[in-house]
């Protein structure tokens, strides 16, 4: 059901962008959560090459909570007080690029994103018109895109099979049947995976030298979910989030904290609901930053206090405190966040927000993400 009410959203947003004149200009527009127009400066200012080597929380150690070394991660990076966040919601701009399920940042500056439909892998630097790497990868449906920690693009398949892409386009299967939505990178450079079309959903790992796979969590439907959908580590990478995706229908909107283990197994800890009784949405992609805090992307938003319809980014506490971080509106429909690499431009305390309308939105929330594998200091 989710991905038959995707196909025909995606429809009409399509037909909607390609009346927008403008496209792939790499334009910033200032807007805020009250469509005004704000200052659109287009020098981001970030000087985010100087300060990426600040961000120091890949040596907290592995605890499960959600603030598990929070304290520590933000003493160790001297421009973030995580007791003086800005209020939120917070005002964004907006970038072209192509519309995607999901996207990542490589340690060269680029952003990465694979089209949705088309399967075509495109790198796009900042403020400039996405480049293509490697055409029609062999994707029928194109989902999680992370990458390895040797540079290579790892793209997930939601109907099965996972691909791997080299930089300069060479394109080879991993692993098959895996079903992935969501796919994140563990600091022992396995794949994770997020599924609900898997037999049983669950979340996997996969390893992306063999394509062996092992099923670590199952969600299989009896307490009334679809699986899983987004996907991201904890702070010190000791747990891993995974949420279920639909509120719309069968799921329940529930974010499960799965602790990793010493034999490599995983152990749930917690249960989070980030959306309130009498509201309901898609929940999808997830990052959590260095003060331990969680955010996930939500589409199909209605109901509810928070003041916002369509899609949104919102941010989890630490404290399980849900707040509307940016409203995007009902013509915006956004499955993927991701924080900024800090390389060529990309401001670490940003958050990126895609669109499968063609359109990124970045958010000044003023605090970094985790470090990734993959990128240097």
């Amino acid at each position: 059901m989710a991905v038959l009410m995707k196909c025909a959203l995606v429809v009409v947003l399509l037909a909607f962008a390609s009346a927008l004149p403008g496209c792939y200009e790499g334009a910033r527009t200032g807007q805020d959560t009250d469509d005004t127009d704000s200052d659109s400066d287009a020098d981001s200012d970030s000087d985010s090459d100087s300060d990426s080597d600040s961000d120091s929380d890949t040596d907290s150690d592995t605890d499960a909570d959600t603030d598990s070394d929070s304290d520590s991660d933000a003493d160790s990076d001297s421009d973030v007080n995580c007791d003086d966040l800005p209020a939120l919601p917070l005002d964004f701009y907006t970038h072209d690029t192509i519309g995607a399920e999901d996207f990542t940042f490589d340690d060269n500056g680029n952003l990465i994103v694979c089209e949705r439909w088309t399967g075509n892998v495109y790198k796009q630097s900042y403020g400039t018109i996405p480049v293509l790497v490697a055409p029609s990868i062999g994707t029928a449906s194109s989902a999680g895109t992370k990458i390895l920690p040797g540079g290579d693009i790892v793209v997930a398949d939601e109907t099965g099979p996972i691909f791997r892409v080299t930089p300069e386009g060479a394109v080879s299967t991993i692993a098959y049947g895996v079903g992935a939505n969501g796919i994140a990178i563990g600091e022992d450079g396995m794949i994770y995976g997020a599924s609900y079309w898997g037999s049983p959903p669950g979340l996997f790992r996969v390893d992306p030298d063999t394509g062996d796979s092992e099923l670590l969590h199952s969600n299989d439907g009896a307490s009334g979910s679809m699986g899983y959908d987004g996907i991201t580590f904890a702070t010190g990478y000791g747990a891993v989030f995974v949420n279920e995706g639909e509120w719309l229908s069968s799921g329940q909107g529930r974010v499960f904290e799965l602790e990793l283990q010493e034999d490599g197994s995983v152990e749930q800890t917690d249960v989070i609901v980030p959306l309130e009784a009498g509201s309901s949405g898609t929940l999808d992609s997830m990052a959590t930053d260095v003060c331990g805090n969680l955010y996930i992307a939500v589409s199909n938003l209605y109901g509810g206090s928070f003041g916002c319809s369509g899609s949104g980014a919102f941010r989890v506490s630490p404290e399980g405190v849900t707040e509307l971080v940016a409203c995007f509106g009902n013509a915006a429909f956004t499955p993927s966040l991701s924080f900024g690499s800090g390389k060529g431009d990309w401001d670490p305390k940003h958050l990126f927000v895609i669109d499968w309308n063609g359109a990124l939105y970045e958010v000044e929330v003023e605090v970094r993400g985790k470090q990734e594998p993959h990128l240097t200091d």
